[in-house]
């Protein structure tokens, strides 16, 4: 599982996710390339009255890690699609903030980022990780 938080910066731009959290189901890794969350696209909603554009980036906290000794997972082996006007596409990592989103956001249904954990040989486990959406006002 992974749990996401937002934070703003000073320059009041409010951010809210409609997911907190992502689970991927447990998958033969020889059936498919890649494995979906199992929620819908997460979407952003921004709160923003002042000038410029608002930017939004995604950090991972650190490698996932099992709950039971299992080989940490990269960071790198998540990524994201973004599906409408405004969200991008990215890979997370742990040492640098990734770009996700600039300028408005669509707000249709489906419309956000859908997450994916590359196709591997990971050890039985229950994996967590924190990622840190920032968001920022030029």
């Amino acid at each position: 599982m992974m749990s996401i938080c937002c934070i703003s910066n000073a320059q009041s731009v409010e951010l809210h996710l409609s997911f907190s959290s992502l689970t991927f189901t447990d998958t033969d890794p020889l059936s498919r390339l890649d494995i979906p969350a199992q929620e819908p696209p997460v979407a952003a909603s921004i709160t923003y009255a002042g000038p410029g554009i608002v930017n939004i980036y995604m950090l991972a906290g650190g490698d996932l890690t099992g709950a039971n000794n299992g080989r940490p997972i990269p960071a790198s082996d998540i990524y994201w699609t973004g599906i409408g006007s405004g969200y991008e596409g990215g890979t997370l990592s742990k040492t640098s903030a990734t770009a996700a989103a600039t300028g408005n956001l669509a707000q249709g249904v489906g419309d956000g980022w859908r997450f994916y954990l590359k196709s591997g040989i990971y050890d039985s486990d229950t994996y967590s990780v924190s990622i840190t959406v920032m968001a920022t006002a030029e």
